[in-house]
């Protein structure tokens, strides 16, 4: 999921790449797609490509 990646890597711009830095996004990445995906499953959020296209749709008027 490129937003959450996107996000994500604003967070770690200016912490260091180390191992465990890099573990740690990692993890953060897959905890943070996990809990998008339940919260999809629950009927709490959308999918973020439908809500982009459905707001694309409505400013394009």
């Amino acid at each position: 999921m490129n937003t959450i990646r996107n996000y994500l890597d604003s967070l770690f711009l200016n912490v260091p790449k180390t191992a465990e830095t890099q573990k740690a996004k990692k993890d953060l990445l897959s905890i943070m797609e996990d809990h998008y995906y339940e919260l999809i499953e629950e009927g709490k959020m959308k999918p973020l490509v439908q809500s982009l296209t459905n707001s694309a749709l409505l400013t394009s008027f």
